[in-house]
């Protein structure tokens, strides 16, 4: 998703859970995770490529870093880490097809009604992201009015054609941003959860 979305989001999901200077790194460190480097060779920053495992597994990696650093004390590396994590976690709805699949089950639903992991999605053969195609990123990037004409062109199943980054690609885009919302929570609760006390009030940074 665009910057401001991840924002939005993110400020969405956790303003009311943790401290502003945490929701700042958090933030922070989930807009780092956009950039070109990422976008090309790191698919599992963005879950693109249907490089879901890969995916999965970067979101594990991260969480076990935040983990470790409460357990250590420190809490700083955890929030750069769950940014690093929610960031990849929110751009799983915008890039993938989970929305579509959604709907064709819940055809009537609002966007604040969908449910986010739904293991019958998550698992049907169907589920796919974007291809990243190197030449009609740049052009969407750096031409998008070129772009919006050319859109009958874009390969269907690449990212600038599939994507739901923000609020001009369509209708889908509200349920990704509400999926995106309830993954943060969802994300933010299953990390906190196994954590004693000490370590949850280290994370959250809240008055006591």
């Amino acid at each position: 998703m665009k910057a401001a979305y991840h924002i939005q989001i993110t400020t969405t999901a956790l303003q009311s859970l943790i401290s502003p200077r945490a929701l700042e790194e958090v933030v922070r460190a989930n807009l780092g995770q956009d950039g070109w480097e990422g976008l090309f060779f790191h698919p599992e920053f963005h879950f693109d490529e249907s490089r879901f495992q890969v995916g999965e597994n970067y979101l594990a990696a991260q969480r076990e870093l935040a983990f470790s650093a409460l357990i250590k004390g420190e809490h700083a590396p955890a929030w750069q880490a769950f940014g690093r994590l929610s960031h990849a976690a929110q751009d799983f709805y915008a890039h993938s097809n989970y929305v579509r699949l959604f709907l064709e089950v819940h055809p009537h639903r609002a966007p604040s009604q969908i449910d986010p992991m739904i293991p019958a999605i998550l698992n049907d053969p169907r589920l796919h992201s974007g291809h990243v195609a190197w030449g009609w990123e740049l052009i969407a990037y750096f031409l998008p009015s070129l772009a919006a004409r050319l859109r009958d062109r874009i390969p269907a199943n690449s990212h600038a054609g599939m994507n739901l980054d923000h609020p001009e690609r369509g209708p889908l885009f509200d349920f990704a941003l509400q999926a995106a919302i309830q993954r943060t929570v969802y994300e933010f609760r299953s990390l906190l959860e196994p954590l004693d006390t000490p370590a949850r009030q280290l994370f959250c940074d809240l008055p006591e």
